[in-house]
């Protein structure tokens, strides 16, 4: 049987805590930029972080959005990704060791990674 569209929406939803950090990213073919914000939608960086589509890149917005999270006392992270024809890009580590991202054609997924918080 199929779960109705609002039904797995609003099971999503219910994953994001007071505690979980939701990081929106603009995905492009060099660099991308990402906002943070926390449960209730309110942004806590004063600017986007823009990062290049590299390993070095997504290294620096790994220590970023660590930092955030020490900052905000955080201890999960939902990362959304805009969803549009572009490179793929690498997974996020976050907590768990599993990185998670929302796309805006509502599916969710997970890639286990090495990354160690």
């Amino acid at each position: 049987m199929k779960r109705k569209a609002y039904e797995r929406l609003n099971q999503r939803v219910a994953r994001i805590r007071p505690t979980t950090l939701v990081v929106g990213i603009d995905i492009a073919k060099k660099r991308h930029a990402a906002q943070a914000v926390d449960f209730r939608g309110v942004v806590l960086n004063h600017r986007a972080h823009v990062f290049a589509n590299s390993e070095k890149g997504f290294e620096c917005f790994e220590a970023w959005i660590r930092d955030l999270q020490a900052e905000h006392g955080m201890d999960d992270v939902v990362v959304g990704l805009n969803h549009h024809p572009s490179p793929p890009l690498a997974p996020v580590g976050c907590a768990h060791g599993r990185s998670r991202s929302i796309r805006e054609d509502r599916e969710t997924h997970h890639t286990p990674t090495s990354l160690e918080p």
